[in-house]
């Protein structure tokens, strides 16, 4: 191979990881506009109607009735089944604002977290881009994006699941007086997620030490 066409050859894969960069970093700026606008559309939405909705989990005395004869449902409210039977949703067709207000809260959290984690990152791969990962603001910047995922998805499920027990005393339905149970619940995705983004700070950390006593040596 001829030295020009190595050249063209190198020039061609630049240009290549350019634009996959690039690509990169607007599909980050878009899911970030798109997480922030949601962060507010959200409460303002469930603002706007009179009722709501929650996930529930069926008590185990109405697990044993039949779809078209479980107790304790109150008035204005009611159930949406999936296609095979199980009731996933309870909807209340009046709820008090504060309770719809919390209903948004914990989404609304989450998808604020996001959108300013998305900013974040479009500057860590911003500088990747740049050819310089091991700045010394990308450890700081991934730590934040951990802080900010962990914040955002263990504390939107904190809410949500606050949420989901208030709304359940607002409408009646709540266990010992309804078909559904008023219970806490936790994924740990987003522990893990954050984890991942406190590893990745550290070896980048690790990176920047390695090119200083690079450099040193040089």
């Amino acid at each position: 191979m001829s030295e020009k066409t190595r050249t063209r050859v190198a020039r061609a894969e630049m240009a290549a990881r350019s634009l996959v960069f690039d690509v990169m970093l607007g599909i980050i700026l878009l899911s970030s506009a798109f997480a922030g606008i949601a962060a507010v559309v959200e409460p303002v939405s469930q603002l706007r109607q009179a009722g709501g909705m929650t996930a529930i989990d069926l008590t185990e005395s109405a697990q044993d009735e039949a779809l078209d004869a479980i107790t304790g449902v109150p008035d204005g409210v009611w159930l949406q089944f999936t296609e095979n039977g199980n009731p996933i949703e309870m909807h209340a067709d009046a709820l008090d604002w504060p309770v719809r207000l919390l209903s948004g809260l914990g989404s609304s959290l989450l998808f604020g977290c996001l959108a300013a984690a998305g900013v974040l990152f479009y500057r860590v791969v911003r500088e990747m881009r740049a050819g310089s990962p091991f700045v010394p603001g990308n450890p700081r910047r991934l730590r934040f994006i951990g802080l900010l995922l962990l914040f955002g998805g263990v504390g939107g499920q904190i809410i949500e699941s606050l949420a989901k027990i208030r709304f359940l005393e607002a409408t009646g339905a709540a266990n010992g007086t309804g078909p559904a149970l008023s219970s806490f619940t936790l994924n740990l995705g987003w522990v893990f997620a954050a984890a991942i983004c406190f590893i990745l700070a550290e070896a980048f950390a690790r990176g920047r030490d390695l090119s200083e006593d690079v450099e040193g040596l040089v």
